[in-house]
């Protein structure tokens, strides 16, 4: 189970491009500094600036050099669901595997403190 989140986490984060609805462009990453938003396409080497307005940036895609687009991973596709619900499968298996870890923590507690009273 626990290899099971590892692989589950890193397929997150590893994959990092976004997808800029307005322009319906991959990019790689993106940061705001003053009034200008900076971001880096997938397709080129350079970072390109623009100046900051209400912008989309939806995490989760990844980028195809065969055909220049972003598109969903394969694996999220296999599932039928959007990279957002997976992105909230995976809050939620670590939400569970953490309250299981404190169930059982709890459990061996009180086990330890009633043999100490015997």
């Amino acid at each position: 189970m626990r290899y099971l989140l590892l692989v589950l986490i890193s397929l997150n984060i590893l994959n990092a491009a976004y997808l800029w609805k307005e322009k319906n462009m991959c990019i790689d990453y993106y940061y705001f500094k003053d009034t200008n938003l900076y971001y880096k396409p997938s397709d080129s080497d350079d970072e390109y600036s623009t100046y900051r307005t209400n912008q989309t940036f939806l995490p989760g895609y990844e980028y195809n050099s065969s055909n220049n687009h972003c598109q969903i991973p394969s694996y999220i596709q296999e599932l039928s669901i959007q990279p957002d619900e997976y992105n909230f499968l995976l809050a939620l298996s670590g939400v569970l595997a953490g309250f299981t870890f404190l169930f059982f923590s709890i459990y061996i507690f009180v086990d330890i403190v009633k043999k100490e009273r015997r």
